[in-house]
């Protein structure tokens, strides 16, 4: 599971393709921690180092990745929309959790 939703939802090159809106967008998005951290990381190098590509396939892939990344910010900029949706995502996992422990096995509980 985590395979599939860190790795496989939050690939740069999937990305292209899961944010063009609709349903796919909000599963992705509300789901993979990936999708915001990576995006997160991309923006601060690429506007701190400001890459020069070498040739047409690295040109070709930090086009990419620029397109991808830069694409939604939900009106917070592109640093704090992925923290808002991190710590969102962290504070509804949390809350969960801490129900999933209190109600389940019950009976158990000591």
């Amino acid at each position: 599971i985590i395979f599939i939703v860190c790795g496989l939802l939050g690939n740069p090159s999937n990305l292209e393709e899961f944010l063009r809106g609709g349903a796919l967008e909000f599963v992705v998005s509300s789901v993979s921690i990936t999708r915001w951290s990576i995006g997160m990381s991309f923006v601060e190098e690429n506007e701190h180092l400001n890459p020069h590509p070498r040739d047409t396939v690295e040109f070709s892939m930090l086009r990419m990745d620029q397109e991808v990344f830069y694409k939604r910010d939900f009106g917070f900029g592109y640093w704090w929309s992925p923290a808002v949706a991190l710590l969102s995502m962290g504070t509804v996992l949390r809350i969960l959790s801490y129900f999933g422990l209190r109600y389940m096995n019950r009976d158990k509980q000591v």
